[in-house]
Order: structure tokens, then C-alpha cells, then sequence
């Protein structure tokens, strides 16, 4: 069996990718009547924070990011923090 680990390390990439699906998120709620009296908070910012919260257990320090592949298996794994 055949199982290495590989270490990525991107200080933009996960910020980018988190605060792009925050603001969609915060854009699509919007649209809803109900929701679009509310529009006056920094809900992408918000969101944002509840997502970087939920994956830090697979993100070090908003950046690192541990991936485990297998070649027999033909298997990639995000390793959580610490592991």
C-alpha cells in the first residue's frame, strides 16, 4: 500500500474561495423579500466567519491544508488538524 501526504500551503486561495461563496450566499439571500429589509448588515462577513470557523478542522491557520493520497486505493483525504 502506497500512502503519502502532501502539504499545501496557499494564504489567498482558502480566504478567496470562502469570502467568494459567502457573498454568493449573502446575494442569493437577498433576493428574498422577506430577507431584503434586513440588507443592511455585513451578512457576506458574517458568513464568512461561520464557514472559517466550521473548517478549521481541516485548515491550519487559514492556510495549511494536508492531503493524504492513497495509490492503491486511488484515494485523496483532507487530514484534519492535528492528525
Amino acid at each position: 500500500m502506497t500512502k503519502f501526504r502532501v502539504t499545501l500551503k496557499d494564504p489567498d486561495g482558502v480566504f478567496e474561495s470562502v469570502r467568494d461563496h459567502a457573498e454568493s450566499i449573502a446575494a442569493e439571500a437577498k433576493k428574498s423579500p422577506a430577507v431584503a429589509e434586513l440588507a443592511d448588515g455585513d451578512w457576506a462577513g458574517s458568513i464568512q466567519a461561520a464557514i472559517g470557523k466550521k473548517i478549521e478542522r481541516w485548515v491550519e491557520h487559514g492556510e495549511y491544508v494536508i492531503i493524504e493520497f492513497d495509490t492503491d486505493a486511488g484515494t485523496a483525504t483532507v487530514v484534519e488538524v492535528g492528525k
